[in-house]
């Protein structure tokens, strides 16, 4: 079983992708299940957020090697309708790293945002995705 399990944290109006986060992890484990959340997220025609949540201090580190790479190809291969990105950590190194691609992201219509918890990403997910809808209905 991979580190990185994606799916939808709500299966019925599959609006949010959350991705948990179980222990060590690999840039490869990383990509692949973002790849296979972004084949979930193509079935839907409606707004999508992605929350990252780790489940313990060991899941919250970066894994080894070259992210960068890895990150921008999947920002560049992002669903269109992925509206945005809530990571859960507290980390000092990961907030920098966010703050880096949170630049990157918000050019392309999606915010990204790091917090110290689930409930907090669940809030602002929610709140996106609102304004998100009723961008689409005006």
């Amino acid at each position: 079983m991979s580190a990185i399990q994606p799916g939808w944290h709500d299966p019925d109006t599959r609006h949010i992708m959350k991705f948990t986060f179980y222990d060590h992890w690999t840039w490869q484990e990383y990509e692949l299940s973002h790849q296979a959340a972004y084949q979930m997220m193509g079935e839907v025609q409606h707004p999508v957020v992605i929350i990252h949540f780790p489940t313990s201090p060991v899941a919250m580190k970066v894994a080894k090697g070259n992210g960068i790479a890895v990150i921008r190809s999947l920002l560049q291969r992002a669903p269109k309708n992925l509206v945005g990105v809530y990571v859960v950590n507290n980390t000092g190194f990961v907030k920098v790293l966010g703050n880096i691609f949170s630049t990157m992201i918000t050019g392309m219509g999606s915010e990204v945002r790091f917090v110290e918890t689930f409930e907090m990403a669940l809030a602002l997910a929610h709140k996106r995705l609102t304004a998100a809808v009723e961008k689409q209905q005006a």
